[in-house]
């Protein structure tokens, strides 16, 4: 399979550009500046080119009374524009400080919030803290109560103990004194 023919837009681009560089509009030279393609090619799309820039230098100059006319035209067209455009920038000027005013007083509500934020993340802090000693207390008070428990248990039991020694000295002390009288 051949390699793909130039088109029409090739030949059209290369012309001009040969055009404003001053040099002679050829076959060589567009092919030269394509870089490649057949004569009967270049040759049918340079006609084409040729029709289109002989019906582009038949349309005459704009005569000067008729330009003169453009430019006025032109200059009311450019001042009316410049009066819309300068109102629609004073509108636009109002509406961006209205804008940076209210973004300034959402920076300082967010600074607020962020400072509240903050104040109320050390309290937190604090009472988890306190939290934690006081459950620290709680839990010694528990284990001094458990172990004056124990020990009120043991004192129970001793003076049971003692108390029943007792007893049992008196009753024995009794027994003894009441055989020596008799």
């Amino acid at each position: 399979m051949g390699a793909p023919g130039i088109t029409k837009e090739q030949v059209f681009e290369a012309a001009d550009k040969l055009i404003s560089s001053g040099l002679s509009i050829t076959v060589e030279a567009i092919r030269s500046e394509i870089g490649s393609g057949s004569y009967t090619t270049i040759m049918k799309h340079l006609e084409a080119w040729r029709e289109q820039a002989s019906v582009q230098s038949k349309i005459p100059n704009i005569p000067t009374a008729v330009n003169k006319h453009f430019e006025k035209i032109w200059m009311i067209s450019y001042q009316e524009a410049e009066r819309v455009f300068l109102q629609d920038r004073e509108t636009l000027h109002i509406e961006k400080e209205t804008l940076l005013e209210e973004k300034s007083g959402l920076i300082t509500e967010i600074e607020k919030i962020e400072t509240e934020l903050n104040r109320a993340k050390l309290r937190i802090k604090d009472l988890e803290e306190s939290e934690r000693k006081l459950n620290k207390e709680l839990n010694n008070a528990r284990t001094q109560l458990e172990v004056t428990e124990a020990r009120r248990k043991e004192s129970v039991v001793m003076a049971e103990r003692f108390e029943n020694q007792i007893t049992n000295l008196l009753q024995s002390g009794l027994f003894s004194a009441k055989k020596t009288e008799e």
